[in-house]
């Protein structure tokens, strides 16, 4: 068992040079002057300060920042614009929401992310402590859409809606009426909305500007993955005594048995899908039997017998990531943290130490952590090498200790899909 737990952390540590990272793109510098290349695409959750870029695929890597560039962008996916002027910081966790309806305005630079463009083009900030739209009509410069959360007195939350007062002065049209931009709310997908129907309108239209929507690849929402998961485990159990007046030390034997899983996967709408959040209830059992040879004296010489019924559930809670081979095919790599519900759990040994014949312990079971590595193959079936150890399961006896381990062969087959294409 050491040696394939060896070979599965060489595995999770190995870099994936077949991955696609960089993507044709450019950049504008302050003097306006445009570079053509390829762009690290990290399908950024926050709006980046900076980005890495090569002038070929297999050239020399660079990374440049918001000091140097005014605009960059990843061609048909993404597009950065640098913007210096205020942005409102004000918090949207209620508990520390104040009683204040005008924003919170501090002078910031960064790069805006252009969400669609025309006659009118959509901006969008998120950082860890803001998260804001803009809009820009025409020439004119760059504006953010206002809108703020507050208390009032008595504790009752308030919104200043401003960014409608703004939509209805600047893009007023023949599709955009006041009563669809009174039903807009401050979200990214109401708001692109508003912005497309007006860069197709007539009265945007002839002014001859090109509309542009960037619009990612994959999903942008939480993606949703229910995955059956059998398998064959090969476990392992050994006890460790503390003390004098203890049961002996056995090393079980290691056995091959069935597992079954049921996988929940939570993928995470930020950098291109990579990762996701795994819950897996998954039931397993181990039973073996040992005959174990006690040496009391030069002359007496007994032999016992310990039995161990072992059945659970487990509940690993962890990470996942992905490494895109292509678009059907994918690498990943697991870490988990298991809490183990058992449905049984006894050591059955038979006389001597201070114990009767046939006593048995019925302890509870601890927590261990696993890795894994596998691949993703047609979006639906998967196959993985998945390792968890060092799970006591003799938890409230206090002289002796049980650790029990297993390594997992695991097939996946992928039942339902909320989005992933």
């Amino acid at each position: 068992m050491k040696k394939l737990l060896a070979l599965l952390v060489l595995l999770t540590t190995l870099p994936v040079c077949a991955q696609i990272e960089f993507e044709k793109g450019y950049y504008i510098t302050e003097t306006n002057d445009k570079v053509t290349g390829y762009i690290k695409n990290l399908d950024w959750r926050f709006n980046p300060e900076s980005f890495v870029f090569s002038s070929t695929l297999n050239g020399e890597e660079k990374e440049l920042s918001i000091n140097t560039v005014k605009e960059f962008g990843i061609d048909g996916i993404s597009k950065y614009v640098k913007y210096s002027g205020t942005i409102d910081m004000s918090t949207r966790t209620i508990q520390n929401m104040d009683h204040n309806s005008q924003p919170v305005l501090v002078d910031r630079t960064v790069f805006l992310k252009v969400l669609t463009e025309g006659e009118a083009t959509l901006y969008y900030f998120l950082d860890k402590n803001a998260e804001s739209f803009f809009f820009s009509k025409g020439s004119g410069a760059i504006e953010e859409l206002v809108f703020k959360e507050y208390v009032d007195d008595s504790q009752n939350l308030r919104q200043n809606n401003a960014f409608r007062n703004q939509l209805y002065r600047n893009l007023k049209s023949s599709q955009i009426t006041l009563k669809k931009i009174k039903g807009t709310d401050y979200k990214k997908k109401e708001l692109i909305e508003i912005f497309e129907l007006y860069n197709n309108s007539n009265e945007a239209t002839e002014k001859g500007k090109k509309k542009t929507s960037y619009k990612k690849k994959n999903s942008s929402e939480f993606t949703f993955l229910l995955n059956v998961r059998p398998g064959a485990m090969y476990s392992s159990f050994s006890t460790e005594r503390e003390g004098q007046n203890s049961l002996p030390e056995v090393d079980f034997e290691s056995k091959i048995g069935p597992r079954l899983g049921v996988e929940l996967e939570f993928v995470l709408p930020f950098n291109k899908n990579k990762w996701s959040i795994i819950v897996e209830p998954t039931y397993q059992f181990y039973k073996d039997e040992q005959t174990i040879t006690y040496y009391g004296s030069s002359t007496m010489v007994t032999e016992y017998e310990m039995e161990l019924d072992y059945a659970s559930i487990e509940l690993p809670v962890g990470i996942r990531y992905y490494s895109f081979l292509s678009d059907k095919t994918q690498l990943f790599y697991n870490a988990v943290f298991t809490v183990d519900l058992a449905l049984k759990n006894e050591l059955t040994y038979g006389g001597g130490f201070n114990y009767a014949n046939g006593d048995s312990l019925n302890t509870s079971t601890g927590t261990n952590v696993g890795l894994g590595v596998g691949v993703r193959f047609n979006n639906r079936h998967s196959l993985e090498i998945n390792y968890k150890g060092g799970r006591e399961l003799l938890g409230e006896f206090p002289s002796l200790n049980g650790k029990f381990s297993s390594i997992s062969l695991i097939y996946g087959y992928n039942i339902f899909s909320s989005s992933r294409k």
